[in-house]
């Protein structure tokens, strides 16, 4: 599963972030040559797995677009990460062409199911203007709703929301609230904002925007 940021990491990156949700589901002891007979049957989940495989190379050898064809199959089943992960291909050029409105479209498609990273992309396309026009107003409401089902970015950048008055009222309470979620979960860049909103609580300092 391609994981929360989604901003154009190199492929590597991407690679490690890819085989979390395959893991988890078939617990490696699947081989991929299994994985392959019941996705050329129709399965969905495996479809998926086995696109995982193909995008790190896990016993088979890697290709994106082999990885991006069979994430397809899967996506076009309503299969709600393979649309986050293709999502994900088409926003970086990985296995297909780049192409962001694409990449939005399969974002909505798997968030319409409560997909939490599907929801912090969109939140991040709307605050990057990438696929989309730029809203900030937009770009909160997919971070908060994200940030409700316990996705750690989604929390940060809701929380700096409320810090900058950034699409929602400005609101230090909340911002304090999100901040520290997201820091409950190991997020350094939410640990650090905190510190300065601390400081600048105390002094007024000015907080940096592009923390």
């Amino acid at each position: 599963m391609i994981n929360s940021g989604i901003s154009l990491r190199p492929a590597c990156a991407v690679v490690a972030a890819l085989c979390v949700m395959s893991s988890a589901v078939w617990g490696g002891s699947v081989s991929a040559e299994h994985l392959l007979e019941l996705a050329e049957l129709g399965n969905a989940q495996a479809q998926y797995a086995f696109a995982d495989r193909l995008a790190k190379g896990d016993g088979v050898e890697q290709s994106w677009q082999l990885a991006a064809d069979w994430y397809l199959l899967a996506a076009e089943q309503g299969h709600p990460e393979a649309q986050h992960a293709l999502g994900v291909l088409f926003m970086n050029g990985l296995g297909v062409a780049r192409n962001e409105r694409t990449a939005v479209g399969l974002f909505f498609r798997a968030a319409a199911q409560g997909h939490a990273q599907a929801e912090y992309c969109l939140g991040w396309a709307y605050a990057e203007g990438r696929g989309v026009r730029r809203n900030p107003r937009r770009a909160a409401f997919w971070f908060e709703l994200a940030a409700r089902r316990g996705h750690a970015e989604a929390q940060y950048r809701l929380g700096k929301s409320y810090f900058l008055g950034r699409g929602v009222r400005r609101d230090l309470e909340r911002a304090r609230l999100w901040l520290e979620r997201a820091a409950a979960q190991q997020s350094d860049r939410a640990a650090e904002f905190l510190l300065c909103l601390r400081d600048h609580s105390r002094a007024r300092v000015k907080m940096p925007a592009d923390m």
